[in-house]
């Protein structure tokens, strides 16, 4: 079950934290759609903030959207 995220931003292209606000429901994975990785997270639902540690691309650079996936 993929969770609705209404407050996102873009980011640069480098490895570190992603913020989002407003996440209330239930948060028990992150991960990458392109290849499956499992991301370090944090997330508190009383607040609705959500933090997770993007990592780069394994296989170069590129300027290709990457997809995380939320998990409930």
């Amino acid at each position: 079950m993929a969770i609705p995220v209404p407050s996102t931003r873009v980011a640069k292209f480098e490895n570190g934290p992603r913020v989002f606000t407003n996440v209330t429901g239930r948060v028990s994975a992150v991960r990458w759609l392109d290849n499956g990785e499992e991301l370090a997270f944090t997330h508190d639902a009383a607040s609705g903030l959500l933090c997770f540690h993007a990592t780069g691309y394994p296989y170069g650079d590129n300027f290709v959207v990457r997809v995380a996936v939320i998990s409930g």
